[in-house]
C-alpha cells in the first residue's frame, strides 16, 4: 500500500483586487506570507508544504520566499486555481491537500493539526474548520477527489475557487467539518483582504509578536477582547462572497 502523503498547499498571488502586493507586504519586518509559511510548517500532521503560486513575472518574488523558506514551490495557472492545486499535489505526490490561503498570518496551527487527524481517523473526503473567526481555519481533501473534479466541465467560479464545488455538493462526498471549541469561537475578522485588514493586522503583531515565536490564537483572541477598538476596526468590511450569476 502507497504512503499516505498529506500536505499543506498555500494558494497566493502577488495580483489582488482590493489590495495589491498584499501577500508580500511587510508585517512585523517579515513578508506576509512568510507568517503564513513559518506557522504552517509547525504542524506535526503535515508532511510537506508546498507554496503554489502562478507563472505572473509578478509571483517570482513568490518563488524566491519560498525557497528562502525551505519551503517546496509549484507554478501554475493564474486562474484555474483547481488545476493548480491538482497539479502541485501530483508534482509533489500529495494523497491529502490541506488548502491554506496566503493572506491569513493567524492561521492556527493546532486546529489544522485536529482536523488533518480527524480526517484521516474517517477517512473523509473533505473537512473544514468551523466556528474559528475568518482567516484562522482551513480545509483538507483528498487528491482524488480534486483531480476527478478538475476533469469534469466546471463553471470558471468552480476552478478559481477551488472547493466551492464540494461545498455546493457535500451530499455527494464523505465529508464533515472540525467544530472549533467554544472558547475560540468569535466573529472577528482575521484574514487580509483591504488595507484596513492590514492594519488591523499589524496592530495584533507589533502585541504579541516576536522573532521565532508563533503567535497563539488563545492570546490574539484575547488582546482583540480587551481592545474593542482594535477588534472593531474592520468591522465595517464586507467579505467578497461569491455568488455565482445565473
Amino acid at each position: 500500500m502507497d504512503k499516505v502523503i498529506t500536505g499543506a498547499v498555500i494558494q497566493a498571488r502577488v495580483g489582488s483586487s482590493r489590495l495589491s502586493g498584499k501577500v508580500i507586504r511587510l508585517l512585523h519586518r517579515q513578508p506576509l506570507i512568510t507568517h503564513v509559511i513559518n506557522r504552517v510548517k509547525t504542524c506535526r500532521t503535515l508532511d510537506k508544504v508546498v507554496l503554489a503560486t502562478s507563472f505572473n513575472d509578478l509571483d517570482e518574488v513568490l518563488v524566491n520566499l519560498g525557497f528562502d523558506e525551505n519551503c517546496k514551490v509549484f507554478r501554475g495557472d493564474e486562474n484555474n486555481v483547481l488545476n493548480r492545486f491538482v497539479m502541485a499535489a501530483q508534482i509533489h505526490e500529495l494523497t491529502n491537500i490541506v488548502r491554506v490561503t496566503g493572506d491569513n498570518p493567524l492561521i492556527s496551527p493546532s486546529h489544522l493539526d485536529q482536523m488533518v487527524e480527524q480526517f484521516l481517523a474517517e477517512d473523509l473526503d473533505y473537512s473544514w474548520i468551523q466556528g474559528l473567526p475568518l482567516g484562522l481555519g482551513c480545509e483538507v481533501v483528498k487528491g482524488s477527489v480534486l483531480a476527478d473534479l478538475d476533469k469534469q466541465v466546471l463553471e470558471d467560479y468552480h476552478r478559481e475557487h477551488v472547493t466551492i464545488y464540494i461545498r455546493e455538493n457535500l451530499d455527494k462526498y464523505k465529508a464533515r467539518p472540525l467544530i472549533a471549541e467554544g472558547r475560540y469561537q468569535r466573529s472577528y475578522r482575521l484574514t487580509v483582504d483591504c488595507l484596513d485588514d492590514f492594519r488591523l493586522m499589524e496592530k495584533i503583531y507589533a502585541n504579541l509578536y516576536k522573532p521565532g515565536y508563533i503567535i497563539d490564537i488563545g492570546e490574539a483572541l484575547t488582546l482583540l477582547d480587551n481592545n474593542p477598538q482594535i477588534a472593531q476596526s474592520n468591522s465595517h468590511i464586507e467579505q467578497q462572497v461569491f455568488k455565482p450569476t445565473t
